[in-house]
């Protein structure tokens, strides 16, 4: 007769076991496929760092080499030789780079050369806001990061 209850009470204990366990599992696997989980925004960092890097590369460069109008900015290749190959980059009297166009196909032309070529598996499109000479950069539909070409500042909006 005390088996019945002894039984019951392990069949309660797993039960609620298995319900914790699965709560748990649901958890973890919102975690992981989350459109916001950090891991998956990495490549989009790492892209973004090799952006601002070389934006500060190409001011400096253009400080020590005497304020010109078009420098070699030396860049890494990113065909996996890691060979340094010399990038031509018009700059502003300020000394920032520019594009050779305006709006978007300037915004995207600075991020292809300052990014140094980095490939995203997601798409990451741009705007111009001409009131505010600003580029708005989305990384699958998402606005990530704002670049100001006349005064090289990059604001990143995660």
């Amino acid at each position: 007769m005390e088996q019945q209850p002894e039984r019951s009470r392990s069949l309660l204990m797993f039960l609620a076991a298995f319900v914790v366990m699965v709560l748990l599992a649901t958890v973890l696997v919102r975690i992981a496929f989350s459109p916001k989980a950090a891991w998956r925004n990495a490549e989009l960092q790492t892209a973004m760092t090799r952006f601002s890097e070389n934006l500060m590369r190409a001011r400096v460069e253009w400080m020590r080499q005497g304020e010109p109008e078009v420098l070699l900015l030396p860049l890494t290749d990113r065909d996996g030789s890691n060979n340094t190959v010399q990038v031509p980059i018009a700059m502003s009297r300020e000394g920032w780079p520019q594009a050779a166009q305006q709006g978007v196909q300037g915004c995207t032309e600075l991020w292809s050369i300052l990014a140094a070529g980095e490939q995203l598996k997601r798409e990451l499109s741009a705007q111009y806001d001409a009131a505010q000479d600003m580029c708005r950069f989305y990384y699958a539909g998402t606005e990530v990061f704002h670049f100001y070409p006349a005064r090289g500042q990059v604001e990143k909006l995660y």
